[in-house]
């Protein structure tokens, strides 16, 4: 969206969101699917710094309190981005026995850990990698250990022999040493962990968000007619979190979690636009299997005819866009009166989405 001002220079860039210009902010890649999921179908110098930072701190972050977001990335291998999610937005709590529960786990190299920690039965809980070094020091404070009038030496080459039979004992055992003021017992490798979000994640303002600038992204300019006025300012509601899932939602909108199009996670995110008379449905599945849907009015009728256009069909029914994250490919198709059409890979220009071909 260009235009123009009485500055001394043209305006190449206005923000979709407070309409600011270059000539007032900067501006950055916007990632319509969030780049922490890998989204690469970005709008570029069309969202200013200040708005791009809010969405990230407000709106795209919310998709990864969603479990089955984080189980996403473990099953498709990206291990990395799992563990990144459980560490900003997971609690990890695991049940040693009935009752008995330590706090605070998180991801180190690749396992989860808790913290040296005191637990509510009077004993204390501490990681195995870093046992044999925090007891140790421990036994060298022992105010009871001193009254033996034990040197360093001596307490460490006691620990030592002490240490080795722990090491040789059996999950549950108990081990005591008077001599070292320590109280051991073995506990289970593979406690019952529980894995948490910290909060419940509020995903309506990101599929709004997800709508708003893909409308932008396949109508350009043209979204900004004041036929669209009622749609981006209902959509600009729910992207700022003035409505809940179950409230009822400004302009007859619709929101619902629905049935997956895959049964399984697949390296994929998608975005299906169905076409109606007066409304237009979007989809939005991330990895094939998290599937949200959003009913809006439909866009002014210039869009649609626009979208035909470009699309060289006679009619459209929905279109429907991959973003294949593996190979970070873009695969648009076409569903029209005469069954889907594939459109290949999809360029941009002003503005709207163009089929290629190829």
């Amino acid at each position: 969206m260009k235009n123009q001002n009485n500055s001394s220079r043209n305006v190449k860039y206005q923000c979709i969101y407070c309409l600011r210009t270059d000539l007032e902010t900067s501006f950055t890649i916007e990632h319509i699917i969030p780049a922490s999921l890998k989204g690469f179908l970005v709008l570029e110098n069309h969202v200013c710094d200040d708005c791009n930072s809010w969405l990230g701190r407000n709106v795209d972050y919310q998709i990864l309190r969603v479990p089955e977001i984080t189980d996403g990335f473990s099953r498709l291998g990206y291990d990395k981005e799992h563990q990144k999610t459980i560490k900003y937005h997971y609690d990890i709590t695991a049940e040693l026995r009935e009752g008995l529960v330590v706090k605070y786990g998180r991801y180190v190299k690749g396992e989860i850990v808790f913290p040296t920690q005191d637990l509510p039965d009077g004993s204390s809980i501490v990681p195995e990698s870093s046992a044999f070094d925090t007891l140790l020091k421990k036994s060298k404070r022992d105010e009871r250990v001193k009254t033996f009038r034990f040197t360093d030496e001596q307490i460490e080459a006691n620990f030592k022999r002490f240490w080795s039979k722990y090491e040789k004992s059996k999950v549950g055992q108990r081990l005591i040493s008077n001599d070292l003021g320590i109280d051991l017992i073995k506990r289970s490798s593979q406690p019952k962990l529980t894995i948490e979000p910290k909060q419940k994640a509020n995903v309506l303002p990101l599929i709004g968000k997800i709508a708003y600038e893909f409308y932008f992204f396949i109508s350009g300019g043209k979204f900004f007619n004041k036929e669209n006025d009622d749609l981006r300012s209902g959509l600009g509601s729910l992207i700022r979190g003035e409505f809940r899932e179950k409230e009822k939602l400004p302009n007859d909108m619709f929101f619902m979690r629905e049935k997956p199009i895959s049964d399984d996670y697949q390296k994929h995110h998608l975005i299906r636009l169905d076409f109606a008379e007066k409304i237009w449905v979007q989809h939005v599945s991330f990895f094939g299997h998290v599937q949200y849907l959003l009913t809006t009015n439909a866009l002014s009728n210039d869009i649609l005819e626009s979208l035909i256009r470009g699309s060289k069909v006679e009619d459209l029914k929905f279109i429907v866009l991959k973003l294949k994250f593996d190979t970070n490919k873009l695969l648009l198709g076409f569903g029209t009166s005469k069954g889907f059409i594939p459109g290949g890979v999809m360029k941009r220009e002003g503005g709207a989405a163009e089929e290629a071909g190829g």
